[in-house]
């Protein structure tokens, strides 16, 4: 297990590649045939579920042994938490389980909003 923080701005698109996962040889190890869940809460033993994504939306395995993340601007602009805690697990073709990333997600709020009521219910789209 790494310990990884990560940081979301609200209102962006924010995608993130964790370190590769190596074997023993400290090879890449092919992880794409593996199935994986990300879970962000409040506190680790939070009942409610803040954010959960899998590899069927918006967590990529990689042959390269990187997962990768991505949490588009329309679900991260409805946060209405600041902070948590995170992890994410693999189960690999064989069953085998394991947490190779867990960590603190700290949700940074956006300033500049398209709703001049600051009511978070804003477009995606900045552009002009």
């Amino acid at each position: 297990m790494k310990k990884v923080d990560i940081c979301i701005y609200q209102g962006e698109d924010f995608v993130y590649n964790f370190d590769a996962l190596l074997d023993s040889n400290l090879d890449p190890i092919d992880i794409s045939a593996y199935t994986a869940k990300m879970q962000m809460r409040r506190t680790p033993r939070a009942k409610i579920i803040e954010l959960e994504i899998d590899e069927t939306n918006n967590v990529t395995l990689g042959t390269d042994g990187v997962i990768s993340i991505s949490i588009p601007c329309g679900v991260n602009r409805h946060f209405d938490w600041t902070g948590g805690r995170f992890d994410i697990r693999l189960t690999d073709t064989s069953g085998d389980v394991s947490f190779p990333y867990y960590g603190a997600v700290l949700i940074q709020p956006a300033v500049t909003l398209n709703d001049p009521d600051f009511n978070n219910d804003f477009n995606c789209d900045f552009g002009p």
